[in-house]
C-alpha cells in the first residue's frame, strides 16, 4: 500500500481525516437540530427533503472551507510543488485533501441512508472523489489537486440555491442572482481554469508514462480517467446552464406552483453532482 498511498498512511494525515470525520458527522447533527428549531418549514420536509437539507448546509461548509484553503495556496504559493507539480508535497494542500476525504467520507452515510432509498449515483461519485484525495496524498499532483479543488467554488451558490426552492423563494430576484453566481463561478473555474489546467495534468501526466517515471502506472490511468470523466461532465453541465440562460421564459398564473414543485424536484436529483 505504501508504495501506491505513500504519505497518505502517514499518523498525522491519518488523524486529520479521523478528526475532520467526526467533525462533519458532529456538523450535521447540529445543523438538523439548528434547523428544526430555527427554520419553521423544516417540519414540513419529507423526510428525504430534510436530509437533502442538512447535507447541503455541511456540504457548503465543506466547500468553503477548502475553498479558502486553496485559493490561500494559490496566492501564496509552496515552492515545492510550484517547482515540481507531479511530485512535490504542500502541507497546506495536504490538510485541505485530508478534509475533503474526510467529507466524502462521512457523506457516504447520507448517501447511503437516505429514506428515499440508497443515491447510488452520489456514492459512487463521493467514492471517486474520497480515493482521488487520498491518492493525491502520495504526494502525487498536488500542484494541480489544489486548482481542481477550487471547483468547489460554485457549490455553495448551487446549495443556497436548492435551500432556497425549498422554502418557496422561486422567481425571486435573490434566487436569480444565486442562480447567475453559481453559472459564473462554474464556468470560470470549471471551464475557463479547469480544461487548461486539465490539458498541462495531460502533458506531465504523458511525460511520466514516456520515461517511466510514475510511481504508479495503475493510479497515472485513474486520474487521467477521472479528469476526462469529470471535465466531460462540466462540458455537459455548461451546455445546460447556457441552455437555461437563454431559454428560460417566465411562469406565471396556474402553472407557477405546479413549476416551482417540479423544479424543487429537478434540481434536488442533481444538486450534489455538481
Amino acid at each position: 500500500l505504501e508504495s501506491v498511498l505513500g504519505r497518505a498512511l502517514e499518523s498525522e494525515q491519518l488523524h486529520r481525516v479521523g478528526v475532520a470525520c467526526l467533525s462533519f458527522l458532529l456538523l450535521a447533527t447540529v445543523a438538523h437540530q439548528a434547523s428544526a428549531h430555527w427554520v419553521p418549514q423544516f417540519a414540513s420536509f419529507s423526510k428525504a427533503q430534510q436530509s437533502s437539507w442538512v447535507g447541503f448546509i455541511v456540504a457548503g461548509v465543506h466547500a468553503v472551507l477548502v475553498s479558502a484553503l486553496c485559493v490561500a495556496i494559490v496566492v501564496f504559493p509552496d515552492n515545492s510543488i510550484e517547482k515540481d507539480h507531479v511530485y512535490g508535497w504542500s502541507d497546506r494542500a495536504s490538510l485541505a485533501f485530508s478534509i475533503s476525504t474526510a467529507f466524502f467520507i462521512s457523506d457516504l452515510k447520507n448517501c447511503i441512508f437516505r429514506p428515499d432509498g440508497v443515491a447510488w449515483t452520489y456514492v459512487f461519485h463521493h467514492t471517486a472523489c474520497a480515493v482521488c484525495y487520498v491518492l493525491v496524498q502520495f504526494p502525487f499532483m498536488q500542484y494541480y489537486a489544489v486548482r481542481f479543488l477550487l471547483y468547489e467554488l460554485s457549490t455553495p451558490f448551487l446549495n443556497f440555491r436548492m435551500m432556497l426552492l425549498f422554502l418557496g423563494h422561486t422567481d425571486t430576484k435573490l434566487l436569480q442572482t444565486v442562480e447567475k453566481c453559481f453559472g459564473l463561478t462554474f464556468v470560470i473555474v470549471r471551464i475557463c481554469m479547469g480544461i487548461p489546467l486539465s490539458i498541462m495534468s495531460f502533458f506531465d501526466g504523458y511525460d511520466l508514462w514516456q520515461t517511466q517515471r510514475q510511481h504508479s502506472t495503475v493510479v497515472l490511468f485513474y486520474f487521467i480517467l477521472a479528469n476526462v470523466a469529470i471535465n466531460s461532465l462540466n462540458i455537459y453541465w455548461t451546455t445546460l446552464l447556457v441552455r437555461k440562460a437563454t431559454g428560460k421564459r417566465p411562469t406565471t398564473g396556474k402553472n407557477k406552483s405546479s413549476a416551482a414543485k417540479l423544479k424543487v424536484s429537478k434540481s434536488t436529483k442533481s444538486a450534489k453532482a455538481a
